[in-house]
């Protein structure tokens, strides 16, 4: 399991609050106006964030507070809590998309109401404590009922009158009427829904007249979902989100989660047919998400109107609900959807439809009117054009934490200070070691990757300052712009080139504690990748790992395989945007990647191939005019490698 998020919070709930209220805005201006939201918390501030979201929805949009299970109770020297909330807002209440869920009927009571049964003969009985209890099995064919009150509250002309039954003549008791006339009640005679009970009549209301119950706001059967392949310290439990999505989402329908985690929601919409859009600050979570849905594999729904694609719904299995009503009236019963239990094609298996990863901005090509006045090489999104307060507050975090390397090994620093007469290099620092270098350091956007104009400005303009070192921190790195920082070396530049991966705590740095932890930055290493030509003049790519900078020899150094997470091939690379026809997950378990997927469709995918996926080595290929390899490591770290092809 892994534990990817820490308290955070320099300001605990105020700053938690003020976070979520920014999101909450934003989600009610994309909402549709039949849409719902929900927001997860515990009962400790559960009050606190209901206010947020009645200032942000309205309270009159408020649609009801689930309490569910998440875990088993305990022990403790207080009352254990084991239930979170699911707070529920719409957009507009009037408008909101509601669909009723609903789960086995089950007894309320210790010894349960359904204390008849109707033995296959037509007889009935009571039920003994110990079939009551289960303890001796009813036999099967045998139907429980229970005896209900065949009278409701006043007199009334229609349902006061004489009744004969077995022999007998039965008045409604004193105050009181018949529920149904008496047309009506000959019928449930001839149904033989009537029995005696005491010197009265009573209804006879079987178990599977209305075998289900509609769902309340207590669900306390979300244990097992929640349990169910938690890969996630923080991972919300499976159903709690399959019925929240299934109450107010049709199929086609679009469902966004603000904080993907481990992809619970996606992979939930995925199998449900609805269209998703998930995101993270966290790479980790981003990779984690990437394999649980390219490895997942679903039932076939079948389509209501298969001509119309998943726009026009399941076909979903329904069950009665029998009534007296019915019964007295000679009326069809009426039938129930149930929303959560389509028609399953057992012939087919469905697995993730195409989707994309991108970061923001996304990218966009120039018209030619544009570059003929573009006279820099880059635009205003990445000019430095002042010192900012967050690039003060960054140089401060940089002195403070250095860069982390591998190994444990830390790049520190006696001096960061601004630089001036530069318009792309915003710092130059000083390392602290026997033979102090000179580095200078440029910071990519703040809600945008840094781009390869941005590396080549940055170098060009370091030239004429001759560091020993030229740092690129970002929170994100555009493939090119890291690319050109890789294939840079020493040699070719004048000087080492190094990339440091910015925490992505540092977006809210105003609520964030102030941590004395060294993570603010980390060294990205390398892509080591070889090219096998095989015989038939196809290639073979094989990972050897990361490259890592070693900071006490000043040299590169491999770091090996064993720590590559997911790495993806795209054999005919465009330079714009990486396709991978292959991808691979060597630290998969025997349960997870591709092996699981294999497993389940072991029938029609190569299980050669599949094992393949497991390793470091591609599959053989025919290559275009460039091969991409982009490696993520185990902390959710990208790198990108292009081999051109002669």
């Amino acid at each position: 399991m892994i534990k990817a998020f820490r308290d955070i919070w320099e300001l605990g709930i105020h700053s938690y609050l003020t976070y979520l209220r920014d999101r909450l805005l934003l989600a009610r201006e994309m909402l549709h106006e039949s849409g719902s939201v929900f927001v997860q918390i515990s009962d400790e501030n559960v009050h606190h964030v209901r206010e947020i979201m009645d200032e942000v929805f309205g309270y009159q949009n408020f649609m009801g507070q689930i309490v569910f299970i998440k875990t088993a109770a305990l022990m403790g020297n207080h009352l254990s809590s084991n239930y979170d909330y699911l707070l529920w807002f719409s957009k507009n209440k009037e408008k909101a998309k509601y669909r009723q869920l609903f789960i086995p009927k089950k007894e309320r009571t210790e010894l349960g109401t359904f204390s008849w049964v109707e033995l296959t003969n037509g007889e009935c009985r009571r039920l003994s404590k110990v079939e009551m209890k289960g303890e001796i099995h009813v036999p099967e064919g045998y139907r429980r009922f229970r005896a209900s009150d065949l009278s409701g509250q006043g007199e009334t002309s229609s349902g006061s009158y004489e009744l004969e039954f077995e022999g007998g003549k039965y008045f409604p008791p004193n105050g009181r009427h018949w529920t149904t006339n008496l047309a009506g009640m000959k019928k449930l005679i001839a149904a033989k829904r009537i029995i005696k009970q005491g010197s009265g009549l009573a209804y006879k209301r079987f178990e599977d007249d209305y075998p289900v119950m509609p769902i309340v706001t207590v669900w306390d059967d979300t244990i097992i979902g929640t349990f169910s392949q938690k890969i996630y310290v923080v991972q919300t439990g499976k159903l709690a989100v399959e019925r929240s999505l299934l109450m107010t989402t049709d199929p086609s329908d679009i469902v966004l989660d603000i904080s993907c985690g481990s992809g619970t929601t996606a992979n939930v919409a995925e199998q449900w047919g609805r269209r998703w859009i998930t995101c993270d600050t966290s790479r980790v979570a981003l990779t984690l998400a990437k394999q649980r849905l390219m490895t997942a594999n679903f039932d076939y729904y079948k389509l209501a109107h298969p001509n119309e694609g998943i726009s026009s719904g399941f076909e979903y299995k329904s069950v009665p609900h029998i009534t007296l009503k019915s019964i007295a009236n000679n009326e069809p019963p009426a039938t129930e959807t149930l929303y959560d239990q389509p028609y399953i094609d057992n012939k087919k298996t469905r697995i993730t439809g195409p989707f994309t990863v991108e970061a923001v901005p996304a990218p966009y090509a120039k018209s030619f009117d544009e570059l003929r006045n573009d006279d820099s090489g880059s635009d205003t999104s990445i000019a430095r054009t002042g010192e900012t307060h967050r690039q003060s507050e960054w140089r401060d975090e940089l002195l403070r934490a250095g860069v982390r390397a591998k190994g444990g090994k830390i790049i520190q620093f006696t001096r960061v200070e601004p630089l001036s007469g530069t318009k792309f290099i915003q710092a130059e620092a000083e390392t602290k070691e026997d033979v102090p270098q000179k580095v200078l350091v440029i910071f990519g956007p703040e809600h945008a990757p840094l781009e390869q104009r941005q590396v080549e400005n940055a170098w060009q303009e370091a030239r004429a300052l001759n560091p020993d070192m030229l740092l690129f921190c970002a929170f994100q790195f555009d493939d090119e712009a890291a690319k050109d920082i890789d294939e840079l070396t020493p040699e070719i530049a004048g000087m080492q080139l190094l990339k440091a991966q910015m925490n992505a705590d540092m977006f809210t740095d105003d609520l964030r504690k102030k941590r004395s932890s060294n993570e603010s930055f980390w060294l990205v290493g390398q892509p080591d990748v070889k090219v096998h030509k095989q015989k038939d003049g196809k290639l073979q790519v094989e990972v050897m790992g990361f490259d890592y900078y070693n900071p006490k020899t000043g040299n590169v150094e491999s770091g090996g395989k064993k720590n590559i997470a997911m790495w993806m091939l795209d054999t005919d690379y465009d330079n714009r945007s990486l396709f991978p026809s292959q991808v691979f997950f060597p630290m998969a378990g025997a349960k997870d990647g591709w092996a699981k997927l294999a497993r389940n469709l072991k029938a029609e995918i190569d299980e050669e191939k599949i094992e393949a996926f497991k390793g470091t080595i591609s599959l053989p290929f025919k290559p275009g005019s460039a091969v991409a390899v982009k490696i993520i490591d185990d902390r959710g770290i990208e790198s990108l490698r292009v081999i051109k092809v002669a």
